[in-house]
């Protein structure tokens, strides 16, 4: 799920017309567009089926959003693991450096989602949120940057809740708290105070917009 996002699509329209072309003609078939989720798979098959070269950017896909840690363990010690729960995609680089985001930096990007969350399940949510009111302001609120997670899905699968009409994930990777690299689940980069200022005005400013 979502390790390919077609966020940042870079073409020479030059020499790659021929897959535009053609990933142009596979977004017509209406039986194909059943199979994919959105356009990010288009871009590739169309330059695949034209015979193209294409590359697609080596690190996983992650989340990003507050970072929030585990429980202690029964024996009083901290888990060492840690979770994001988002609705927003990121993508990095190999030197842990963010490249982009997709999905608007807003907490809850699906508009009346608070009012169609406590209908579809309020019991859940009104246990956890109390009523919508709250539920839409922490839904509407610019999304908090703490830091992402590229999750190691072979150990940690995405998980999927039931908030923002079941478009939120969560994803799970060990922190630096341990020395054997053998304990090591997923990738949590956090930024520094100034990456994050940087990040978090960008997402205020868009969400004030």
């Amino acid at each position: 799920l979502h390790h390919v996002d077609s966020g940042l699509v870079v073409v020479n329209k030059l020499e790659k017309l021929n897959g535009l072309l053609m990933s142009f003609m596979l977004n017509l078939d209406g039986k194909l567009q059943r199979c994919v989720y959105g356009d990010k798979e288009i871009f590739w098959l169309g330059q695949l089926y034209a015979g193209q070269d294409y590359s697609i950017n080596p690190v996983d896909g992650s989340i990003i959003g507050p970072v929030n840690e585990e429980p202690e363990n029964d024996d009083g010690h901290k888990s060492g693991m840690y979770y994001i729960c988002s609705t927003q995609i990121a993508h990095s680089d190999s030197k842990n450096r963010l490249l982009w985001v997709n999905g608007g930096l807003k907490t809850c990007k699906i508009s009346n989602s608070a009012e169609d969350d406590f209908g579809r399940e309020p019991e859940y949510f009104k246990s956890r949120y109390g009523d919508i009111s709250k539920l839409k302001r922490i839904y509407d609120a610019s999304l908090n940057v703490e830091g992402l997670i590229v999750p190691d899905v072979s150990v940690h699968p995405w998980m999927q809740i039931k908030e923002c009409s079941n478009y939120m994930y969560c994803a799970y990777a060990t922190g630096d708290g341990h020395t054997n690299s053998e304990l090591d689940e997923g990738r949590l980069i956090t930024f520094t105070e100034k990456e994050l200022r940087y990040i978090n005005d960008i997402s205020r400013t868009w969400n004030a917009s």
